[in-house]
């Protein structure tokens, strides 16, 4: 009895292929060996894609160390039109604009459930704004990472890490939906931004008009209808970190909120935080860790204004009004210590 071989679209076998590449970027298990090895010998068409998008982003070195696995197809010249889909499908997985190990289990669930549109990315000390399809606006801080997955029926942003704000434009038919760890927020036509913090809890802030919110979401079709209205609303102005133990919603004040946002400007404002809490805040815009050798300074309250990233703005500021002292290593870490009494 002859194989039978199941087709698949065009689109499907090239989204697939720039799958596989991306997950030979970072490795492959041995499990995962065995499962590219099922799926070229599956149809010709898929060693042709693997192979396509292989030389499209320079990767022939990865599938040369599983020459062993599979037969290379021929050398064959291939129409613009599924070169252009094969670029498409590397942008959606992030690989357009970043070469960096693609470990992020979360991302492969979202690709291969609920296919992304676009991955847009920020480095340590980046910020981006984009404007999305929908004429939304979308703002990214620093070491961000955000897949966008628009339908007929929701817009689904999914924030992967680190911290964005978004202008949503109205339309009420198609909510705008952003998820963060298990966590959901939705609106119609509002300005909210959401964090992921270190602790993995997430902070909302919204800055125009009101949003819903939904927790322990497990699956992200749950985004993908409105949220019920009997939820009550969170509003502008309001604060509250989701997944925490007490998560009270909390008034903030314009300048509150000004402060809170000012990395859209490329500045980071405290307002008597103290020095340790300051660090962990300007740790994020930059490579340079800090180290408080002296613990007697680590409470002393901060504030003022410092621009992202600026470290020898930093130290200056510090040594010029609270006498600490700064040593470099290497240019990756910096001990404070408190100044000699003159």
């Amino acid at each position: 009895m002859s194989k039978i071989y199941k087709l698949a679209p065009v689109d499907e076998t090239n989204d697939q292929a720039c799958l596989w590449i991306a997950r030979l970027d970072r490795g492959l298990s041995t499990e995962e060996q065995q499962a590219l090895k099922t799926w070229v010998n599956e149809s010709h068409a898929h060693a042709n894609a693997l192979y396509r998008a292989a030389e499209l982003w320079d990767k022939m070195d990865d599938l040369s160390r599983l020459a062993d696995l599979f037969e290379a197809p021929k050398k064959t010249r291939f129409p613009y039109g599924i070169a252009a889909s094969l670029i498409a499908g590397l942008v959606a997985l992030g690989l357009f604009f970043s070469t960096a190990p693609f470990t992020n289990p979360q991302t492969d669930t979202l690709i291969a459930n609920h296919r992304a549109s676009a991955i847009y990315e920020t480095a340590i000390g980046e910020q981006s704004v984009v404007t999305l399809s929908d004429s939304s606006e979308l703002t990214l801080n620093t070491n961000t990472k955000v897949a966008v997955n628009y339908t007929e029926q929701a817009r689904i942003l999914t924030l992967l890490r680190g911290e964005l704000h978004i202008k949503v434009a109205h339309n009420k038919s198609r909510p705008l939906s952003v998820v963060a760890q298990d966590k959901l927020v939705q609106a119609v036509g509002t300005a909210f931004n959401v964090q992921i913090m270190d602790t993995q809890e997430v902070e909302l802030i919204v800055t125009d008009g009101k949003v819903l919110i939904a927790e322990n979401v497990k699956d992200i079709s749950v985004a993908q209808k409105p949220l019920s209205t009997q939820n009550a609303p969170i509003a502008k102005g309001q604060k509250v970190i989701l997944g925490a133990p007490n998560a009270n919603v909390t008034a903030l004040d314009e300048n509150e909120i000004s402060a809170k946002l000012s990395w859209q400007q490329g500045n980071i404002i405290f307002k008597g935080e103290t020095l340790a809490q300051a660090l962990v805040e300007i740790e994020r815009y930059t490579s340079t860790r800090f180290e408080i050798e002296d613990k007697s300074i680590a409470n002393i309250r901060i504030a003022g204004m410092f621009k992202a990233g600026d470290i020898d703005g930093l130290t200056l500021a510090l040594k010029q009004n609270f006498n600490i002292d700064a040593a470099g290593t290497n240019g990756e870490k910096i001990i404070l210590t408190r100044g000699a009494t003159l």
